[in-house]
């Protein structure tokens, strides 16, 4: 929910600033496709449960982007390259998990996510 507000408000804030040069069409366009997606995202978190709702977004995402071309060769070996890590974290994250502040690790988490979305909005606009 969090992140959720915040990209709410960075999108009003995007749309107060860049207002002059809204795509209109292109928003149009966007809209007409989000109300169903959200509809959709509604009713599977209504009838799954939270890690398989997860799982089936993702899965969804992928299809889509591998649909319109967007998965690329570069993305694949990238992938391959971070798998090793991803499954030592999974591996790793049960045992070690007991061992850790829950509320510092969420704090920790918070601030990462918040520094990485504010290093991607300044690349925007770099």
């Amino acid at each position: 929910m969090v992140v959720l507000l915040l990209a709410t408000g960075v999108t009003a804030a995007v749309l107060v600033l860049e207002g002059g040069h809204l795509d209109l069409r292109g928003a149009g366009w966007a809209l007409a496709g989000r109300v169903p997606g959200a509809v959709g995202g509604a009713a599977l978190v209504a009838v799954l449960p939270a890690r398989h709702f997860f799982l089936a977004g993702s899965v969804m995402s992928l299809a889509i982007l591998a649909a319109t071309g967007a998965v690329h060769t570069y993305s694949l070996w990238h992938t391959a390259l971070l798998a090793p890590a991803a499954a030592i974290g999974v591996l790793l994250a049960r045992p070690l998990s007991s061992r850790m502040d829950i509320r510092r690790t969420w704090g920790v988490a918070m601030v990462l996510a918040v520094a990485s979305a504010t290093v991607l909005v300044i690349q925007q606009f770099v």
